[in-house]
């Protein structure tokens, strides 16, 4: 996979393996689920379709109850506390105020209990992970027990040297580094309370101390949430994200959570208000494209930039993947376990609350997992008729 090979409808095909990215580099050629240390992890068939999440509704326990449930994977939400305001953050955009917490480790247990051997473990929601001084142990508890990939997302305003070592020690696999921006000023107004000096000096000395450690963990993404006002630095963050040593670059669409935000978006075929200058953004993704090509960087794009319809599948894995926040609670989602406002496609404004079918410190995660609700749930997600997600901009604006 670190050869020069094009990506192909052939891969594509292949069972058991995701291809995201479709910028062959000199580099790495494609990208898939789990990367470690220059081997690949397959993984198992994911449940799709309505005969999917009808085995995934009744598949029979045994020992290994996550798996047999066909629960694949977790997100646990390490915080819901922040150290930015961010005015795009969905944080800032609930319809009513949610305690900031950091996880417990008695709920942290409880969660990963139901799931032994999770394929894939995300410790991030919609907080700070760093804020939470167990976060090295959540990772190594994850990684000692033979989960393959474990991730989170981050600001890096906190990722000091002491931080990215334990993290490099406690063997996570792969962090996401929000930065939007490879321009201070436009860094600062979009991570509002961020430094851009800070951030990229912190990913370096990350950088440099895997390098003197002789290892590739974590892999390093810089995301790039794209946007009216930022469409223009694409290219040099790409260039920017080389210069740090990092290894791949992850370009997201932006969900409005106010109509007035809609103007913001670079995609267009979802809102009959956006506007987007396609010729513009085309430009801008061609010279990045080229530059990531000639600077060995990955870069892919998470979602469409035309949108024709909904994607094959839910970015947020409803269908195998639950998400436990930061009070224990169980939902489908990360969009679901808070009280989070969302512009639909029509451009009115959703809220569902917090869809919980559950609380891992009051019952198992399989238990919940496995519950008629939460089985009829995911049945009707599939079928495409769970009222909580239809026409949810994550169907359309994010693939896996």
């Amino acid at each position: 996979l670190r050869g020069q090979y094009r990506v192909d409808a052939e891969l594509r095909a292949q069972r058991g393996t995701r291809v995201l990215d479709v910028l062959a580099g000199p580099r790495f050629a494609v990208r898939t689920t789990d990367f470690l240390d220059g081997g690949v992890v397959a993984q198992p068939a994911r449940w799709s379709g309505a005969a999917g999440a009808a085995a995934a509704a009744t598949a029979t326990p045994g020992a290994e109850p996550g798996e047999a449930a066909g629960m694949v994977g977790v997100q646990i939400e390490a915080t819901s506390a922040c150290n930015l305001t961010c005015p795009h953050c969905y944080i800032f955009n609930y319809d009513r105020p949610v305690e900031e917490r950091n996880l417990s480790w008695e709920t942290f247990t409880a969660a990963v209990a139901g799931a032994p051997r999770p394929w894939h473990a995300d410790l991030g929601g919609w907080g700070e992970p760093l804020l939470n001084r167990a976060i090295y142990d959540m990772v190594r508890w994850l990684r000692d027990r033979g989960t393959p990939g474990v991730i989170f997302s981050t600001n890096a305003a906190l990722l000091t040297e002491d931080a990215a070592r334990r993290l490099i020690e406690a063997g996570l696999t792969d962090l996401n580094v929000s930065i939007d921006s490879a321009a201070e000023p436009t860094h600062e107004r979009l991570r509002e309370g961020s430094n851009l000096a800070t951030v990229k000096r912190n990913l370096r000395r990350l950088s440099d101390l895997k390098r003197a450690l002789g290892v590739r963990h974590p892999r390093v993404q810089t995301s790039f949430v794209l946007s009216r006002e930022n469409v223009d630095e694409l290219p040099a963050f790409v260039e920017m994200t080389a210069d740090l040593g990092l290894d791949e670059v992850v370009v997201r669409n932006l969900i409005p959570m106010k109509t007035e935000e809609i103007g913001d978006v670079m995609y267009s075929g979802f809102y009959a208000g956006a506007a987007p200058d396609a010729a513009r953004r085309d430009r801008r993704v061609r010279e990045a494209r080229e530059i990531a090509w000639e600077r060995g960087v990955v870069l892919f794009f998470l979602g469409p930039l035309t949108i024709d319809g909904p994607l094959d599948r839910c970015f947020c894995n409803a269908l195998d993947s639950p998400f436990v926040n930061a009070a224990g609670e169980v939902s489908p989602c990360c969009f679901l376990g808070h009280p989070l406002n969302r512009v639909m496609r029509d451009g009115s404004v959703v809220n569902h609350g917090v869809v919980s079918f559950g609380n891992v410190r009051k019952a198992p995660l399989h238990e919940i997992w496995r519950s008629p609700d939460f089985a009829l749930f995911r049945r009707r997600h599939a079928e495409g008729t769970a009222p909580q997600c239809r026409d949810c901009p994550a169907l359309y604006l994010f693939r896996r």
